[in-house]
C-alpha cells in the first residue's frame, strides 16, 4: 500500500474512463484499491514505468 499523499499520482488515467466509470461512486469520489505492476518498455523508446490495474483492467500508470 502506497501512504495517501500528494507526491504518488496516476497519469494516463484519462485513457481509461470506460474502465474508471464503472468503480465511480455515485457520490462521484471514493477509496479505490489497486495493484501495481512493474512493466518494461515494449520497444528500445519507452521508459519503464508501474502499470496501475483495478480488477485486472490497466487504468493508468505511475512513471519512474
Amino acid at each position: 500500500m502506497l501512504p495517501r499523499s500528494g507526491i504518488v499520482q496516476v497519469t494516463k488515467e484519462d485513457e481509461h474512463f470506460d474502465a474508471l466509470l464503472s468503480f465511480v461512486p455515485e457520490g462521484g469520489y471514493g477509496l479505490l484499491f489497486v495493484t501495481l505492476h512493474e512493466k518494461s518498455p515494449d520497444t528500445g523508446r519507452g521508459k519503464p514505468h508501474v502499470e496501475v490495474r483495478i480488477d485486472g483492467q490497466r487504468v493508468g500508470q505511475l512513471t519512474l
